[in-house]
């Protein structure tokens, strides 16, 4: 699916050393449960992500890509376009 490493999940971060361990833990498990093909689960655990750290554009785009793999067409939609607009630039989902 293309997921962002961890590093890059970093851009932002949770403010205290707990959540941001949480934060790490849950980004981990997501991109694992979709490379092992369980996208409701990884939507579960991207949505888990960023209540955590709600300004990460790498989760919204990841959870886009998620959302797409389990039909949920707008959601994915809307999880890109936020993505776009928490970072323009962004490769992934901005060209």
């Amino acid at each position: 699916m293309g997921e962002a490493s961890t590093d890059d999940k970093l851009q932002t971060q949770p403010a205290t050393t707990e959540a941001r361990s949480v934060f790490l833990e849950k980004a981990k498990l997501a991109g694992e449960a979709c490379s092992r093909g369980e996208f409701i689960l990884a939507v579960e655990l991207y949505t888990d992500a960023i209540n955590l750290d709600p300004q990460n554009h790498v989760l919204y785009g990841n959870r886009s890509a998620a959302f797409i793999r389990t039909r949920q067409f707008e959601r994915a939609l809307e999880d890109g376009r936020y993505a776009v607009q928490l970072q323009p630039s962004w490769s992934k989902v901005g060209n």
